[in-house]
């Protein structure tokens, strides 16, 4: 019964977090962003993490196998889709010349705001 009642206290508490981000001012005024120095994206969201740190051991084989590339400092993305929480993966879209690329994921805090 104890373990039910701290169960149910942490579900309230993740629930009350979740809730109490959602309420912060969003920042979010555009969907086009701009990559920073030492941006990371993935195919997939769940690679994030170990690409980082692949990008930190400056492993490029390893960045590949994961299906993951480094675009560069202030290449143009498209945000596609952000999750509720701030600091959550972002799906984006790369923005070349001609049109944009495929889907990928990279941290929030790997972009900015476009000026232009």
């Amino acid at each position: 019964m104890r373990l039910l009642g701290i169960c149910v206290s942490l579900a309230g508490t993740g629930a009350i977090w979740l809730q109490w981000e959602s309420l912060q001012p969003a920042d979010f005024k555009t969907s086009i962003y701009r990559t920073k120095a030492d941006t990371v994206v993935c195919g997939t969201p769940f690679q994030i993490r170990k690409a980082v740190v692949a990008m930190a051991e400056d492993d490029g084989a390893r960045l590949r196998s994961l299906a993951c590339s480094r675009p560069g400092v202030g290449k143009r993305v498209r945000v596609v889709s952000m999750p509720v929480t701030k600091y959550g993966p972002w799906e984006i879209q790369l923005i070349a010349e001609q049109d944009l690329a495929a889907p990928m994921w990279g941290y929030a805090d790997q972009f900015e705001a476009d000026e232009e």
